[in-house]
């Protein structure tokens, strides 16, 4: 076993929560998967009236360069475990790497990415009416690129949730970087669904995804005699309501929890995620209809981070295809199929073992 640390923001590591902790889970199975013995390192976020003032303006994290306590507990923990890697989950500080760096250049650092911040500004920008929040945006756009290369001075390797991230890291000076894809864990449960059923669940703050609901919904509105039943799980409640007075057939159920979720999604006919733009990270939502073999209709990037068979389960290039797709895959009578086909898709996709293998590979052969 290697030694190794695992650093992270200390809501990185709940046991319960959204795609942030699924992902930190499944990077923490495949490390250990490689052959690490992870000891974790949490810490608490010191943010500065700057930080917190832009985090509340753009709804982009708030990302300071320094940590003078986790430095001091870093060091401490390489020199009494004989820390020989360290893991930085989600995030890094500059300064505390350029520290290790300095004291402990033996020490291999390596960041799990969950997605290159600036990509979603950027998007957010693009996408955006609000004029006076988009001169905010402009400038917190060059400061996040700015950031991001300075967090990947210091480090030796990047893994990261999709190809398009891979190549987003070597423009931005990483040394290397790894695509660990998703794997899937399945779930044997008898679903329910109902005919022309579908749902999506969703970070509603979140730009891309606002705004490819807020296209498929206008889509569907559109269609005379409409019969199809969009049901919305996810938040900020405010957001969701507004989307409910703007389009009847939408039926907003809230964030639910994880049971609940489970059991409103073995009613559905059809998952739908409707992604029409590259935006960072992955769509950790497609894990759970994946587990259950619940039919999917999705986008060439709705699927980003998933090694995705398409002969097995096409995806859409556009709004108009994907409301084909939802078409064919809504309705009962073409249910098994659609199953059949879900759960054959699950099953070519890596297992946990087989990505450790890859990131040992990666980060210990390949040196």
């Amino acid at each position: 076993m290697n030694q190794a640390l695992i650093v992270a923001h200390e809501d990185v590591f709940k046991a319960v929560g959204g795609g942030v902790q699924v992902c930190h889970y499944d990077y923490e199975l495949a490390l250990r998967c490689a052959g690490y013995q992870l000891t974790r390192l949490p810490y608490r976020q010191q943010l500065g009236i700057i930080e917190r003032g832009l985090s509340r303006i753009t709804t982009i994290p708030a990302r300071p360069r320094g940590h003078p306590e986790l430095s001091a507990a870093l060091e401490a923990l390489i020199q009494s475990d004989r820390i020989k890697t360290i893991f930085y989950g989600l995030d890094i500080y500059p300064k505390v790497a350029a520290g290790v760096r300095m004291h402990f250049p033996g020490v291999t650092q390596v960041l799990l990415s969950h997605g290159v911040e600036a990509v979603d500004v950027a998007i957010a920008y693009r996408i955006s009416n609000r004029s006076a929040q988009n001169l905010v945006r402009k400038f917190c756009l060059g400061r996040e690129l700015a950031l991001e290369m300075a967090r990947r001075a210091e480090i030796d390797a990047v893994l990261t949730l999709s190809p398009f991230e891979v190549e987003l890291e070597g423009w931005l000076g990483t040394p290397k970087a790894l695509w660990v894809p998703r794997a899937i864990r399945s779930i044997a449960l008898p679903l329910s669904p109902m005919d022309r059923r579908i749902g999506t669940v969703s970070t509603l703050n979140h730009p891309p995804n606002l705004a490819g609901i807020y296209q498929i919904l206008t889509r569907l509105s559109e269609i005379p005699g409409n019969v199809i039943s969009f049901r919305l799980v996810g938040g900020p409640e405010h957001l969701g309501n507004a989307l409910r007075a703007e389009f009847p057939a939408l039926e907003y159920l809230g964030p639910l929890g994880d049971e609940a979720l489970t059991n409103e999604m073995m009613t559905w006919a059809c998952f739908v995620h409707p992604l029409f733009v590259n935006s960072k990270g992955c769509s950790t939502k497609l894990a759970l209809p994946l587990s259950l073999g619940l039919p999917i209709a999705t986008t060439v990037y709705g699927i980003r981070g998933y090694v995705w068979d398409e002969t097995i389960v096409p995806v859409a290039r556009d709004v108009k295809q994907l409301l084909a797709d939802i078409n064919v895959r809504a309705s009962l009578a073409n249910f098994e199929y659609w199953r059949h086909q879900t759960t054959e898709l699950a099953s070519t996709m890596p297992t946990f073992r087989q990505i450790g293998k890859r990131i040992r590979d990666f980060l210990v052969n390949d040196r």
